[in-house]
């Protein structure tokens, strides 16, 4: 079962998040040849996401240690709250090399407005 985890991100400013995943006994869980995935939306059934992170794009993993990196540019939070505080729903998901998806991370995105553009 994923985490549940609220992101609290000041828009216009970079987001950063370390997760590591390990196991039971606190034992950091090895992502050699996984990929990992992370989108910010409005509501669940929303089609396109405000936000759309990969392993290419945003989250480095550093298979041995069992840690993601996220990075959500400014410019991508920039777009969550405009006028007044923005939420939304998002999820973090791995994947390994044999096409086994584990969700991580799941919850709730709040974002305050930013003064200065």
């Amino acid at each position: 079962m994923a985490t549940n985890y609220t992101l609290r991100i000041d828009a216009g400013a970079h987001y950063f998040l370390t997760v590591i995943w390990v196991d039971p006994d606190e034992v950091p869980i090895d992502m050699t040849g996984y990929s990992a995935r992370m989108m910010l939306k409005n509501k669940y059934s929303d089609t396109t996401p405000l936000v759309s992170l990969t392993s290419a794009s945003g989250i480095t993993i550093t298979p041995a240690e069992g840690v993601i990196e996220i990075v959500i540019s400014d410019e991508n939070t920039g777009t969550l709250a405009t006028t007044k505080e923005g939420r939304g729903v998002y999820d973090l998901e791995v994947e390994s090399a044999d096409g086994i998806v584990t969700r991580l991370l799941g919850g709730e995105w709040i974002a305050s407005p930013e003064t200065t553009k």
